[in-house]
């Protein structure tokens, strides 16, 4: 390995995702970028997915399967983060397809530039790898491609909410200092958390204009049960609370998010579900959690946003004084 050509370690949970491995497997085999280590989790799956694994593990040394049992795509995406060995981390989804330039692409960038963090583009695909609508959001961010960006601007020009793992090359130096993982358990926003985490730590961020991967649109993707936004909800607003200290503004959203989600929780008792038989009034029931979810999650957008304003502030500040 030299300095031109790193390692990258893959990581790929996987769970029931049999229907979809070949192509996907076959996507990261086909890579023009030879250094390369795959290691897919395959998270307690009931169909044949770890059988087609091991075939493809049995034929090609770079490819790891690490078994467990089923706990959802974070502790999957963690558990693979204990076991790389590669300079940068790729992930990616078991059901979506990786193109054949994609690694290649992404390393010249990262080492060209000393990047710490490559984002590309992607291309939405059907469930016969047939491309789909445009990505709009990859028109308006293409003028800023081959810009070194600070976290706050790569956030709002590149990101745009889109916090999609499976187009940015991280570097595992960055992952391992500060120990940045998936928050276990959570299904809901858990890439978003992870990346908005990296790019708080991250100094050299660059968006290129490339297409390089195909996601699959269809319902159940990754690895993991139907979404319980419940669960999720609480681990979210703990997650609020361990970011309390940055500033007084953090502390307030908080609060609101808080009590958005404790509203949240007693709308199932104020609306006396079992006695529920009105169509109306489950719809209204609906309507109001999906409106009071969509509230905490914004809230929770924009405390990580702030918090990585605050972190280019003080850095800015302690810069001046020096």
């Amino acid at each position: 390995m030299t300095n031109n050509t790193p390692l990258i370690s893959i990581v790929m949970p996987v769970y029931n995702a049999a229907r979809f491995l070949y192509p996907c497997l076959n996507s990261v085999l086909a890579q023009t970028y030879k250094n390369w280590e795959l290691l897919v989790v395959d998270d307690g799956s009931t169909d044949d997915s770890k059988k087609i694994i091991q075939e493809f593990a049995a034929k090609e040394h770079r490819i790891q399967l690490i078994a467990k049992a089923n706990e959802g795509v974070s502790i999957a995406r963690n558990v693979a983060l204990e076991t790389v060995n590669g300079q940068f981390v790729y992930f990616i989804d078991a059901d979506d397809i990786v193109s054949p330039n994609a690694l290649e692409i992404m390393v010249c960038a990262a080492v060209a530039y000393g990047a710490t963090i490559v984002k590309a583009d992607y291309q939405s695909i059907d469930e016969y790898g047939k491309p789909l609508f445009a990505n709009k959001k990859h028109l308006l961010r293409r003028k800023f491609a081959g810009k070194i960006l600070n976290a706050n601007d790569f956030d709002h020009k590149i990101l745009m909410e889109e916090y999609f793992l499976w187009t940015c090359l991280f570097k595992m130096d960055v992952i391992r200092k500060y120990h940045i993982r998936f928050i276990p358990h959570c299904r809901l926003m858990e890439d978003a958390d992870f990346i908005m985490n990296y790019l708080i730590h991250s100094e050299r961020n660059i968006y290129i204009d490339v297409l390089i991967y195909g996601y699959r649109k269809h319902i159940g993707a990754a690895t993991g049960k139907r979404k319980d936004y419940n669960n999720d909800l609480k681990l979210i607003i703990n997650h609020l609370y361990l970011m309390q200290e940055l500033s007084y503004i953090k502390r307030l959203l908080c609060r609101i998010a808080i009590s958005y989600y404790q509203e949240y929780s007693q709308m199932d008792k104020t609306y006396d579900l079992p006695r529920i038989k009105h169509g109306t009034i489950l719809y209204q029931y609906a309507q109001r959690k999906l409106v009071f979810a969509h509230q905490i999650i914004d809230i929770y957008k924009f405390i990580t946003r702030i918090s990585i304003l605050l972190r280019y502030k003080i850095t800015v500040l302690l810069s001046i004084g020096r």
